[in-house]
């Protein structure tokens, strides 16, 4: 998986910008434009910390934890009728609570609040125009996440109350790679959908069950994947 996508990430990047330089892009270069808009992903990225205190005996595996969902705000540019190059602003998090009983009448309750921003550097290179109303392109980001993730438990003992919590904080590089296509809206709005196919923690772990949410049917999977959004056209 991770040769698959360094080779993707190195054909996509360096191959759209060789093409700039080709005598044959020269009208489409007339064209470049500047264009902002905004990104909903579905897709859920997990943060891991190293040397996490979140993961301490009292709470592990009590509660989910470290996971965002990126809402963006993106600044592009198209750079000819086949190439653009987008800068994403991104934030997201997610809260979390689970409940445990035991044989003694303990009862705990944990509480988990997660909140990461983002920054995403995207190339997207049109594989196919077809009729230029659904440009299809291919896509890759490099997206560096700073998060923050506070968990907290809470023991009921005979009415006794014993609160713990703990903190942790750190930064993990994302990479992913897929698929999408654009289309028009009204005048200068446009909107575009997407599917991603590869997604990797190139600084934290990966696991194809928890982050990919493994347990669910395919459908589900799916659905998990994509992305959609818009983009208003300055000129």
């Amino acid at each position: 998986m991770n040769n698959l996508l360094i080779f993707y990430l190195t054909a996509v990047f360096l191959f759209p910008l060789s093409a700039v330089g080709n005598s044959a892009d020269s009208v489409a270069l007339k064209e470049n434009k500047l264009y902002m808009g905004i990104g909903l992903s579905n897709t859920s990225y997990h943060i891991y910390y190293k040397n996490p205190t979140t993961e301490s005996a009292f709470i592990a595996g009590a509660v989910a934890s470290g996971y965002f969902t990126p809402l963006a705000l993106n600044l592009g540019y198209q750079a000819n009728n086949r190439i653009s190059l987008q800068f994403g602003l991104a934030y997201g998090g997610s809260k979390n609570h689970g409940f445990l009983a035991d044989v003694y009448g303990v009862d705990y309750n944990f509480y988990s609040k997660t909140r990461v921003v983002a920054i995403s550097i995207t190339t997207r290179f049109i594989v196919l125009n077809a009729y230029k109303r659904f440009p299809i392109y291919a896509t890759v980001s490099i997206m560096p996440a700073w998060g923050k993730t506070t968990l907290r438990s809470v023991e009921n003992c005979n009415t006794v109350i014993t609160t713990k919590s703990a903190q942790d904080a750190g930064m993990n590089l994302f990479a992913t790679a897929g698929v999408g296509f654009n289309y028009k809206i009204w005048r200068r709005f446009t909107g575009y959908a997407e599917v991603l196919l590869v997604k990797s923690n190139l600084t934290g772990e990966n696991s194809r069950y928890y982050d990919w949410r493994g347990e669910s049917p395919q459908y589900i999977q799916v659905i998990s994947s994509l992305a959609f959004g818009f983009n208003y056209n300055f000129r």
